[in-house]
């Protein structure tokens, strides 16, 4: 599948994954649940993370006083280190190449948004991904992870208790 049309699928659904979030959020928040969208093709993965701001800062509100400004800019910099909240085997070689992360607050909601560029010297050696994410943000109890290779989608529910998952990334 060309890249364009691989990252066009990716997009899409982030996009779906974005507007599902916006409904849960106005008929039920749940705290504790993050969303990651990853897609594997050739030797780039692409990430894309969104959380509740409760589970990485504690609040739900815009960051006004300098404690909360202060605690949104650290948590900023802990999402910004993809390569410590996710590790792919590390046979793959995946080094993270960029990292963008906003924090977004509104209507009594805050989530944070973030998008990674790995790149993996021996993709076709990804065997499993751990989560340390949730030992750096210990709010967050589950993560819904949707990955996409050239083999198709999977989609898979990776809770604290069992922080990590097994594919293979060429199918």
């Amino acid at each position: 599948m060309p890249r364009t049309l691989f990252l066009g699928v990716l997009l899409s659904l982030f996009v779906a994954g974005q507007a599902s979030a916006q409904h849960k959020h106005q008929k039920a928040h749940v705290h504790g649940h993050s969303a990651l969208n990853i897609a594997i093709e050739d030797a780039a993965v692409e990430m894309e993370l969104e959380a509740p701001g409760a589970d990485i800062v504690g609040f739900e509100h815009h960051a006004e006083s300098a404690e909360d400004k202060a605690a949104v800019k650290a948590a900023k910099a802990r999402l910004a280190d993809a390569s410590a909240l996710f590790r792919f085997t590390a046979a793959a070689g995946c080094v993270q190449k960029t990292a963008e992360v906003e924090f977004e607050a509104e209507e009594g909601h805050a989530e944070f948004h973030a998008h990674y560029v790995f790149e993996c010297a021996a993709p076709d050696r990804i065997e499993n991904l751990s989560f340390p994410f949730f030992e750096v943000f210990p709010s967050s109890e589950e993560l819904e992870v949707q990955l996409i290779t050239s083999g198709g989608s999977h989609g898979y529910d990776v809770e604290r208790d069992s922080p990590g998952i097994t594919f293979d990334a060429t199918n």
